[in-house]
């Protein structure tokens, strides 16, 4: 049985919210905080509440945080473009809501020791940036809060797009505001493949070889990136499956589920 809650705690966004999904029973476990992909236009529903009530029931205390993206919904095409998309806004939303959970410990039975940013395609993008940059004393400073208070202790990367280039316009146009002159510079900016430092926690990221979106190569740079830097990391790569699968029931990647909990249980 669950307890479901939603908060909303975020100023500049009304829109923005975290949903709680919390076992009824249990003490210091280690959280999730489930960040749906969607190309930054919307956020997609099977990487949301689905993903978030599976961990829950595996004993994780599991939010959703639903942070800002252009539109409301992908059946709403039209509304005016939400501004709060452009970085770092997103990750200073991710910030408040880890926060949030920390100074709510007790109510949600976490260990604020095992605090996990779970990430699938965009949500992932968000994720694998947040990872490198949350000890920068821009966040902490943001958020007028010490940098423990934010720190994530691992990240989860279901085929993240760690790379921006000028073909993703959607995402550009989001994380930028703008697809207008973006150079090298500023695309390297926010792709986290290039940004991975001795902060960045330990990650575990998993891909299909036939990805039809993301190329299973951003996963292969992220890993990479992450060995240099001596960061503990596993990837999975599965044989094939279409992008934006989530829980992947009955498909090749399903394990990847019981694979990130293993890792969680090793490194946090």
């Amino acid at each position: 049985m669950l307890t479901r809650e939603s908060y909303c705690f975020w100023d500049n966004d009304p829109s923005v919210s975290l949903e709680a999904y919390i076992p009824a029973e249990g003490e210091n476990r280690a959280a999730i905080i489930v960040l749906p992909g969607g190309a930054y236009f919307a956020l997609s529903d099977r990487e949301g509440a689905e993903v978030a009530e599976y961990f829950a029931h595996k004993g994780f205390a599991a939010f959703v945080l639903r942070y800002s993206t252009m539109h409301p919904a992908f059946d709403k095409p039209h509304t005016p473009i939400n501004s709060h998309t452009v970085f770092p806004e997103p990750m200073l939303e991710l910030a408040s809501a880890i926060k949030l959970i920390r100074e709510n410990k007790n109510d949600f039975g976490v260990d604020t020791d095992k605090i996990c940013i779970m990430g699938f395609s965009a949500g992932g993008h968000l994720a694998a940036n947040y990872a490198n940059e949350w000890s920068s004393e821009y966040i902490s400073s943001a958020l007028g809060c010490e940098k423990a208070d934010i720190k994530p202790n691992c990240s989860i990367l279901c085929y993240a797009a760690t790379k921006l280039h000028r073909a993703s316009k959607t995402m550009n146009l989001a994380v930028f505001g703008s697809c207008d002159e973006l150079g090298d510079e500023m695309l390297s900016r926010y792709s986290a493949a290039g940004n991975v430092n001795r902060d960045t926690p330990p990650t575990f990221l998993w891909h299909t070889a036939t990805d039809n979106m993301v190329n299973v190569s951003q996963s292969v740079e992220m890993a990479t990136a992450l060995a240099e830097e001596g960061i503990a990391y596993e990837l999975h790569i599965f044989s094939e499956g279409n992008h934006a699968m989530g829980l992947s029931k009955n498909l090749p990647a399903q394990p990847w589920k019981e694979l990130a909990i293993s890792f969680i249980e090793r490194y946090v």
